[in-house]
């Protein structure tokens, strides 16, 4: 109900009001009540302030909410105006022109099409949830990508319109969830690019899907809602998903992150699949390091992972070389012509046991016969 339908009864203003609150009515906005016992909901609110103001058209996330496009924020009364209102009774009004083929009916409520209501999502809304909003519109299909492209050519100075484009470039219909199209962003921010909504089968001979699947390396990836499993049954249906998942040919790792991990801790989410993609390519530190698939004292190994402390040694003693012998001595003593390397005097490398000099002219010896290999460290003998 409207105040001015009570005024129009014959009460005044403060008196309509007055003896709405007594009898239970609810309050939407200035001017509009609900009647007792009724939800107010976003619905209820938007009919109530196109009852109050006529020209306003249902917008943005108002009109996300009617057409089922999910959003990771929340949704609010929202409009646009035909008659170029500013303000409307506690809601946000957008001055965008707007076509009569744009506009429909929901629920008894008027708003903006589905392709229109994206096109205006993909303008307003930062690129991550831009693209979320479009995944979710295109897996409903709500849209086509086709018809969002040819709507957002027809208005190409509106503002916003070239981050429009790259945000339904970036769309992927195959998205399950808003944690999904995060997860995919930020993986791909990071370089990373997984099969999204792969099919696999199981050793049971069924077709199962994993949310995103790196399938040379054999790395599944599952995104985990906190809304997916609701009951006991589906919890316990889900754990048998994964253990047959587990048990698919090619499937050597499978990570679960949770829709927190995807929101609030997106660099750690990337940092655990790139590290699984180096240990399951055989790129593993740890492993390079403990000698198999080496190339050579200095090189790097079959993975391509660098040895930096090898590589210290070749530079400094081979590589640099020294002053009157060469490439340095082969009994692995220095010499009074050589020097402790390019551009230094021999009178400033001190003598004597425990000194400086003694200590860098051991070392270098040490690395040298490490360089010549395994049989020369055993004869390798104490600098004096």
């Amino acid at each position: 109900m409207l105040t001015s339908q009570a005024v129009a009864a014959g009460l005044s203003r403060g008196a309509a009001a007055r003896s709405l609150r007594r009898a239970g009515w609810s309050r939407l906005h200035a001017g509009a009540w609900a009647e007792p016992g009724r939800e107010t909901g976003l619905r209820l609110r938007l009919r109530a302030a196109q009852l109050h103001c006529p020209e306003l058209v249902a917008s943005h996330s108002a009109a996300a909410a009617a057409h089922g496009i999910v959003l990771i924020r929340p949704c609010r009364p929202e409009f646009t105006s035909v008659g170029g209102r500013k303000r409307g009774a506690g809601a946000v009004v957008h001055r965008i022109p707007l076509a009569d083929s744009e506009v429909a009916v929901v629920s008894g409520v008027r708003v903006t099409t589905a392709v229109r209501t994206l096109c205006d999502l993909l303008r307003a809304l930062p690129e991550d949830e831009a693209v979320i909003a479009a995944d979710s519109a295109l897996s409903h299909g709500l849209v086509r990508r086709e018809e969002v492209a040819r709507a957002l050519e027809e208005a190409p100075r509106r503002p916003g319109t070239r981050a429009a484009r790259r945000a339904l470039a970036l769309a992927d219909p195959a998205s399950g969830s808003p944690a999904e199209s995060k997860a995919r962003l930020e993986m791909a921010a990071g370089g990373l690019h997984p099969e999204s909504q792969a099919e696999v089968t199981t050793d049971r001979g069924r077709t199962a899907r994993l949310d995103f699947l790196f399938r040379a390396e054999g790395l599944g990836i599952e995104i985990e809602g906190f809304t997916w499993q609701g009951t006991r049954a589906a919890h316990q249906n889900d754990t048998m998903r994964f253990n047959d998942l587990a048990g698919c040919a090619g499937i050597r790792r499978i990570l679960r992150f949770t829709r927190d991990d995807v929101f609030h801790r997106p660099r750690l989410m990337v940092r655990t699949v790139r590290r699984a993609l180096d240990d399951l390519r055989g790129r593993d530190p740890t492993v390079a390091n403990s000698g198999a698939g080496k190339a050579g004292w200095g090189g790097a190994d079959a993975g391509g992972v660098v040895r930096e402390a090898w590589d210290e040694g070749p530079r400094e003693s081979a590589g640099r070389g020294r002053r009157g012998d060469g490439a340095g001595a082969a009994d692995g003593t220095d010499r009074q012509g050589g020097g402790g390397g390019r551009g230094r005097s021999p009178h400033r490398v001190r003598d004597g046991p425990g000194r400086p000099g003694d200590r860098r002219r051991a070392r270098r010896e040490r690395r040298a016969a490490a360089e010549r290999g395994p049989a020369h460290v055993q004869g390798l003998r104490p600098a004096r």
